[in-house]
């Protein structure tokens, strides 16, 4: 592959790996707020098995983006 097509390929996924964190952090956002909602302001409880499907998905993204997508953070 040559550097210049590389190089529009690692922007093109770097532009693409943007909007779907910034589509995860809208539904993030979309989320808590009805969760907290229809729970009263109490703590969220997850089922053993909806931890083990959140570790699946927390494993495809970058640290430092699921900072900013975890849905048990502090609401903003």
């Amino acid at each position: 592959m040559s550097g210049r097509l590389q190089r529009r390929f690692s922007a093109w996924v770097g532009r693409d790996r943007q909007r779907e964190i910034e589509r995860l952090y809208a539904e993030r956002v979309r989320l808590k707020a009805d969760a907290l909602q229809s729970n009263g302001d109490r703590p969220i409880r997850l089922s053993p098995a909806q931890h083990r499907w959140l570790n699946v998905l927390r494993q495809k993204i970058d640290p430092e983006a699921l900072r900013r997508i975890d849905l048990l953070a502090v609401a903003e």
